[in-house]
């Protein structure tokens, strides 16, 4: 629905219209709270919009985005005060108020040296996006930090005017880098450059860049081996530098807004829905997690206005106060006094007309749907360590009803059960449900999947439990007509067609020596 209207009496102040504040003025709205926006620039956006490079995300997505939150009453006040009074907005009526200010304050690069083209990464990615014209960076840039703004600054200073080479320095080893690893490869096929196990230590005038060689010490806090600095050093040369390491929420909003930031981290103690210590205050997003991906910001905002609902429910209302900082005690207190499961309305009973649906029946819908999307699910591709499924493009086959379909590789797979585990559809296991191209007989025969195995000018398959044998030609006639076989059939010739390869053993085959 759209501009659906305010139907219940409670008003909530969303400060940040980053992807968390965005995320939670959405789902407010949709649950009937008046929502209204407060942000410092001209747009909606937030990081996503000003820092996050455009060849990554349009304009023009985000743009769509932002309208459809809109159409769901959600009001935007523009050019707001960078400092905002939480006692002056509970004041002109806002019930609940929701801090999503990110992580804009970057702490300054301990570097010696005289050479100040040191650039912090979100200055530098915002005018990368703005007027990428006016960038003077010179040929040669170090990006310091391995995140996934690290790959950021990477990917745009490589497409920034004359420059020729950018290196990312790490002070630790490639396995222990905070970047996805999507973005780290994206940054290598791009030719970024990786100096691993290597901390800037002084930078002169003439671009001289001195490097300390680190080794892997003890395990530390964050369950890493901590980086140790050696008596080794290298230099290399740079133009200029962009430090992508230290960014931490504002704390001087934190504290004038009244919360209590950790001096060390730079982050305030809340609730796992980020319940802060002020009634009816939350943090969320970047700001209460510290630097974080776009979907755990709207995760986040998520989380803060399930906890905003069950707190407005008057069945959900106490008449003391619990901290909020004890979360899970709240939640089992209020459970105890709503009653057990068992005391709740059955879920087939009549719908309450106030509600407008039947809630056992979107809740098994939400349980159904896929965990990322409700229009494509390739997760049993992504998170094989095998690469033994793999997703064929079918967009346009009048056949399919999807853009792609997952085939399963059996040379490749080892049966770890990984796909089974984080597919979200019940009972499933991708490794034994979806098509399977087989290398051998043997593989065939040891299996009871449905697939394929080129045998010369035929095909041995396997469909509906029942096993046969077809020639390429039988089987693109079997592929016009209607139904599951026929989807089975020109599957199998959309597969020859464009990856011929997969067919056949894996390796070729020695007399006398078992594979």
């Amino acid at each position: 629905r759209e501009v659906p209207g305010p139907w219940r009496g409670e008003h909530v102040a969303v400060v940040g219209a980053g992807p968390a504040g965005l995320s939670a003025a959405y789902f407010l709205s949709r649950e009937g709270f008046a929502v209204t926006v407060f942000e410092r620039e001209a747009d909606a956006g937030g990081i996503v919009r000003y820092v996050v490079p455009q060849f990554r995300i349009s304009r023009e997505a985000i743009e769509s985005d932002v309208e459809h939150i809109r159409k769901q009453g959600v009001r935007f006040r523009f050019g707001a005060d960078e400092r905002i009074d939480v006692e002056r907005l509970k004041a002109e009526g806002f019930d609940f108020v929701v801090l999503g200010v990110g992580t804009y304050g970057t702490k300054p690069l301990p570097l010696d040296g005289e050479n100040d083209r040191v650039y912090p990464a979100f200055p530098f990615l915002r005018q990368f996006n703005d007027s990428p014209g006016t960038l003077d960076l010179g040929r040669q840039v170090v990006v310091v930090g391995a995140g996934d703004t690290a790959m950021d600054c990477a990917r745009a200073a490589l497409r920034a005017p004359g420059v020729e080479q950018v290196s990312v320095v790490y002070r630790r080893s490639e396995a222990q880098m905070p970047a996805s690893r999507e973005e780290y490869e994206l940054a290598l096929r791009d030719g970024v450059e990786f100096l691993w196990l290597r901390n800037p230590a002084r930078f002169d005038a003439d671009g001289t860049l001195e490097l300390t060689v680190m080794e892997l010490g003890e395990v530390d806090h964050s369950g890493r081996r901590r980086p140790v600095a050696t008596d080794r050093t290298e230099t290399i040369h740079a133009d200029s530098i962009v430090h992508a390491v230290g960014e931490r929420p504002d704390a001087q909003f934190l504290a004038e807004a009244g919360l209590e930031a950790d001096e060390t981290t730079g982050r305030v103690a809340t609730g796992a829905a980020g319940e802060t210590e002020l009634e009816n205050v939350f943090l969320i997003g970047d700001s209460r997690t510290g630097p974080s991906t776009i979907v755990s910001c709207i995760a986040e905002g998520r989380r803060a206005a399930d906890r905003i609902c069950r707190t407005a429910d008057p069945a959900w209302r106490r008449e003391e106060r619990i901290p909020p900082m004890d979360a899970a005690r709240r939640e089992a207190e209020i459970l105890a006094k709503k009653g057990t499961v068992t005391d709740r309305p059955d879920p087939a009973a009549e719908p309450d007309p106030a509600v407008g649906f039947e809630p056992a029946a979107l809740a098994a819908t939400e349980k159904s749907r896929c965990l990322e999307c409700d229009f494509i699910c390739n997760k049993c591709v992504d998170v094989c360590p095998n690469r033994a499924n793999i997703a064929v493009p079918v967009s346009g086959e009048m056949l399919f009803a999807d853009p792609f379909e997952i085939v399963h590789l059996d040379a490749y797979c080892n049966e770890c059960g990984n796909c089974g585990h984080f597919c979200p559809w019940e009972e499933k296991l991708p490794y034994v449900d979806k098509p399977t191209v087989f290398s051998t007989a043997a593989d065939f025969e040891n299996s009871s999947n449905p697939g394929w195995l080129l045998e010369g000018q035929r095909v041995r398959l396997r469909f509906g439990g029942e096993e046969r044998r077809m020639s390429e030609a039988e089987l693109e006639t079997a592929a016009r007509g209607p139904g599951d076989e026929a989807r089975f059939a020109r599957l199998f010739a959309i597969l020859r067609g464009t990856r011929p390869h997969l067919f056949g053993p894996v390796e070729p085959e020695i007399p006398g020596v078992p594979r």
